[in-house]
């Protein structure tokens, strides 16, 4: 019901977009327009600012998806594309202001609030990778890699939809194990018990044994984690929590930016 019902057709049309954005060539025209703000501020070439910017837009793993594919296609070095990877993977809006906001806080301003936050992190994060490698970045007058070659348009749509597909599948299978992991912690009583531990260790920080089994249940997968945070708690406290494991996006998003990585 949840890869049916939030994921399937949440992810589906930005992978294809985004897919279609490398491969006829335009998200090389687009890094044009973006090169001199990209290359300043976060230390990597136009297209890849196109990453962001679907990162931004499409939600997890839009944007990492779409780094790599600049980087296979010769637009963007390993350096940038190891430094994309450290930023742009976000969660997106529809996720954050419909599912998150309104969904489980029933306030659109909360949701906001939460977005806005995001995007800072995000951005953040992406000024201080300005300096990893920093003799191996962009350098001015210089554009994409030569060897690419923009594929017409009917190939490009083509196999940007059963690319998409593919990768699609992959995230559902993803977020399926670690769905059916966590309800098995549950029923075995390991979450208990592990929920007890952290909450012991994180005490100082306020969090009971309740607080301590939606962190752990964020930390493996974020849709059942921001689930959780429906129940009881101050609205500081829900808000923080769900600002956190969107930050982190829990251990089935990272598996699915490790498929994608191939060698």
């Amino acid at each position: 019901a949840l890869c049916g019902g939030s994921v399937i057709p949440a992810l589906f049309p930005f992978l294809v977009v985004s897919r279609l954005f490398v491969a006829t060539g335009s998200a090389a025209a687009l890094g044009q327009l973006l090169a001199p703000l990209t290359r300043r501020m976060l230390g990597v070439s136009g297209p890849g600012g196109t990453a962001v910017l679907l990162g931004l837009l499409g939600g997890y793993p839009v944007g990492a998806r779409t780094a790599i594919e600049l980087y296979q296609n010769g637009q963007c070095s390993r350096t940038e594309a190891e430094r994309l990877l450290a930023f742009c993977n976000n969660s997106g809006p529809a996720f954050i202001l419909g599912v998150v906001g309104t969904g489980i806080f029933a306030s659109s301003r909360a949701g906001l609030l939460l977005y806005l936050a995001h995007i800072a992190a995000s951005l953040c994060v992406g000024l201080l990778f300005r300096f990893y490698r920093p003799g191996e970045g962009p350098r001015p007058g210089r554009h994409a890699a030569p060897q690419f070659q923009a594929a017409s348009f009917p190939v490009a749509f083509t196999h940007s939809i059963t690319g998409a597909l593919s990768s699609t599948l992959n995230i559902c299978a993803f977020v399926l194990f670690f769905t059916v992991l966590i309800r098995m912690l549950f029923l075995s009583g390991v979450m208990g018990a592990l929920a007890g531990g952290a909450a012991a260790l994180l005490s100082p920080l306020g969090l009971d044994q309740a607080w301590a089994q939606r962190l752990i249940t964020g930390l493996l997968e974020l849709s059942s984690g921001v689930s959780s945070l429906t129940g009881a708690g101050t609205v500081t406290g829900r808000l923080s929590m769900a600002a956190f494991m969107l930050g982190w996006a829990g251990l089935s998003v990272h598996c699915q930016v490790l498929a994608f990585l191939g060698d």
